[in-house]
């Protein structure tokens, strides 16, 4: 089993528009905005099956997550979830390779542009504790 937990705040500079904030970049006529986010996203990895002695495991996730973001034009906050599945490659040592792909399904409050499904996909190195 594996279990992930990831904290962590941004912030952001861009423009507003008559149509809504956009945050890519400043353009003419435009007024500047910062935003600031905060976010908690967990990850919990409750199958793992192993392919016979390579070192393979198939990884079975649930994933949940919630941020609230606060500018000088609006206010709100998203929370998102979904399945996703992993491939991990663990070597003899504390070595291990994972690539791994979802689905998220999120929404936001009202007031911001609200995308309620997108996938995702990842690939790590790194060390076992």
């Amino acid at each position: 089993m594996l279990f992930e937990l990831g904290v962590g705040a941004a912030s952001s500079i861009g423009a507003s528009s008559a149509e809504g904030p956009s945050l890519p970049g400043l353009g003419p006529g435009s007024t500047p905005v910062s935003i600031n986010y905060v976010l908690v996203d967990t990850q919990a990895c409750l199958l793992d099956l192993p392919v016979e002695k390579t070192g393979l495991s198939v990884l079975g996730c649930l994933r949940a997550g919630a941020a609230s973001y606060k500018s000088n034009v609006q206010t709100g906050g998203a929370w998102w979830g979904g399945p996703a599945l992993r491939l991990r490659w663990q070597s003899p040592f504390s070595l291990f390779l994972e690539v791994g792909g979802g689905l998220v399904v999120g929404t936001t409050t009202a007031g911001a542009a609200n995308t309620p499904t997108w996938g995702e996909g990842a690939a790590s190195l790194g060390f076992k504790l």
